[in-house]
Parts: C-alpha cells; structure tokens; sequence
C-alpha cells in the first residue's frame, strides 16, 4: 500500500515539520514517576509531520474515506502517513480480501460511479472521536484557500453525531456535503494528513468563536459516557474522592456521546476556575477556554499522552499532571486525593483539609 505523498502524481508539501515545546511555567508534572513523565514528553522530543496537496488523475475512493484506488489496482492511504503508525496499522488491516475483491469490481464500472472533481476529502480512523475529529480531520481545511474545491467528502462516522454535523455546517459553509456511503469516482482530489500542531489549535479557536470564560466554578469532568466501557479510563470514585468533591465544592460535568452541540459543550464550563479530569477526549473542550484557568489531568498505566498539555501551554492555560499506576478490574484509574491537593495548591487553589486517618 502506498501513502498519498509517495506517488509522483502528487503535487503539493510532502513534509513540512512541526515542533512542539511547552511552557514549563505553566505546564508541571506532580510527583516523581520519571517513567511516566519520558513517556509524556515523547510528544515534545519527536518533530511531527503535515503533508497537503492535490493528488492528480482519477481514484476510485472507499467508502470510509480512507483509502483510494486506481486503474491499475494500486491501494493508496489517504489523510494518512507512515509516520502515524496507529492509523497505518487501523487501514492496512481493514483491506481484507472481501475489501479488495469489492474494489477490483468497482474499478471495472470506474466510469459508471458518481464522480466529483477536486473535492477536499475529510478522513481519519479516528474520526467518530472529538478530538481527532476537530484536530486531526476537520483542520486539514486550513491547507487548501477555500476557492480551490467546492465539495467536501466524509465519512459516515465523521458525520453522525450533533458535533459533528455542527462544525461540518459551520466550518464547510456554502460547500456541497457529500456523505459517503458507497464508493465514489474523484478526481485531483485535495489531501492532507497533520497532527497536533500550533497552527491547528489557533485555526481550531479562530474559527469556533464561542469561550468558556474564566471565574469560580470547580469542574469535575466525568469520563463515563464518553468510554467504550463503563470505568475504563474513568476515575474510580471512591467514599474519599466523593467526599473531596464536595468539601471543595466541585460540580460534575458530563459531554455525553456526542449529542451535544460545541457550543452546549462549551458552555457546561463557562465561569471554570479548575477543571479536573482523566485523559480523553472528554477534555477536548479545553481548547475554548479563556487563558488563566486551571487544569489537572489524570494519567492511568494505558494512555499517557501530552496534548492537552501543549494545548494549555498554547492558550495560556496553568496545567498539572498527575500520574497513577493502578486501576480496577474495569480499568478505573485509582488517585490519591492527596495528590489532586498538591496539584491545587502548587496552582495556589485553596482546599478543604482531608480528613484525620481513622484509627483501628
């Protein structure tokens, strides 16, 4: 399988670097697990990579909109690159035989298939998830002036939530929407592949213009609608961490799965002073917040991962990491609420006093 840059027909930057660095004043990691604090840091000491262009000739595009084929047969990654191995892996994997016997097919009917002409083509294995979809799929757009295509193509999954549908309308104004569902004819169409970058988070915030602004509230931000399985990679909320929530006077916060607008969601935390929460895409929302509000991120021993913390160094967020190695048999990450104390206090957030341990 070739990646959409390899090919000579390719016409646009094949690689164009992007490097990460954080406000070390602003970002801080609570405790002393240097395991976990190097994993975390991969995302500064590795330079990413963005490709975009027009990819000349005609292509018979899959119907998840992430693979392309020619006349000759030739399998082609789009939105895709080698260095994103995860994503490699995901679409290899997906072209099993039934996959490349329904394409040999279609290849013989190219010229009977729907054809559109230059259009922007929105995919990513990822994108029925909140962050990738806004970081990864969506702000490709910021590549291409938007006379150059007037049709944009999708995926059923990057199109069947109410945040979705929001920003698509929102971001794609006066575009033709095609939702694919079967396989479709294009040609030259228009390609990017991009991770997390400065320039996607600045595009993301100048064109979604709704804040959450900053004042008192303490927001705890449950992680259990947004999972695939009730407790995995949620906080275990114990007798103490429930009594901690309310002798600091948090309120809870849940996105749901996806039937919120970005402006609902954004509003849950409008007046937010701190913000709690493990790792996910539950913690998107922390792109729209005004500078100056404070953040503490959860790490469990499965995903360990500095994003969000780029994205608060960006912004002008104060943002502290916490790390644990231990869940339960559901995959609910275990945290000392000591350890969420330290964190508060090293952003100079008063707390209540943790009870006396009991006696035996």
């Amino acid at each position: 399988m070739l990646a959409f840059y390899e090919l000579s027909d390719f016409n646009g930057v094949r690689y164009d670097e992007i490097h990460r660095s954080i406000d070390q004043e602003r970002v801080r990691f609570i405790g002393n697990d240097n395991v976990a604090m190097s994993v975390f840091n991969v995302l500064f000491d590795q330079v990413g990579v963005s490709r975009f262009g027009v990819l000349k000739g005609e292509y018979l595009l899959s119907r998840d909109a992430l693979i392309m084929v020619d006349r000759n047969e030739r399998f082609i990654m789009i939105n895709c690159t080698w260095e994103d191995f995860a994503s490699k892996t995901i679409i290899e994997y997906s072209v099993d035989d039934g996959i490349r016997s329904s394409v040999r097919n279609a290849i013989k009917h190219i010229d009977m298939l729907v054809t559109i002409n230059s259009p922007l083509i929105i995919g990513n294995p990822y994108s029925n998830n909140y962050f990738h979809f806004l970081l990864d799929s969506v702000s490709i757009s910021r590549f291409f002036p938007s006379d150059k295509y007037s049709a944009v193509i999708v995926s059923e999954k990057a199109s069947n939530e109410v945040y979705q549908k929001n920003i698509l309308l929102d971001v794609f104004k006066g575009k033709n929407i095609i939702v694919q569902t079967s396989m479709i004819r294009v040609i030259d169409p228009l390609l990017a592949h991009t991770q997390i970058s400065e320039g996607a988070i600045i595009w993301l915030r100048q064109t979604i213009t709704a804040r959450a602004r900053k004042g008192n509230r303490k927001i705890y931000i449950k992680r259990v609608s947004m999972t695939r399985s009730m407790g995995k990679g949620s906080l275990y909320e114990s007798e103490a961490f429930s009594k901690f929530l309310s002798d600091n006077d948090f309120e809870c916060v849940d996105f749901g799965r996806g039937e919120m607008s970005v402006s609902q969601q954004i509003s849950m935390l409008d007046g937010a002073d701190l913000i709690i929460s493990t790792h996910g895409a539950n913690m998107t929302n922390i792109i729209f917040l005004t500078p100056g509000i404070n953040v503490i991120e959860i790490f469990g021993p499965n995903t360990i991962w500095g994003g969000y913390a780029y994205i608060s160094s960006v912004i002008g967020l104060n943002y502290r990491a916490l790390f644990s190695n231990v869940c339960d048999s559901n995959g609910a990450i275990y945290m000392d609420t000591s350890k969420i104390i330290q964190a508060m206090e090293s952003l100079s957030i008063p707390t209540a006093p943790l009870p006396p341990p009991q006696s035996d």
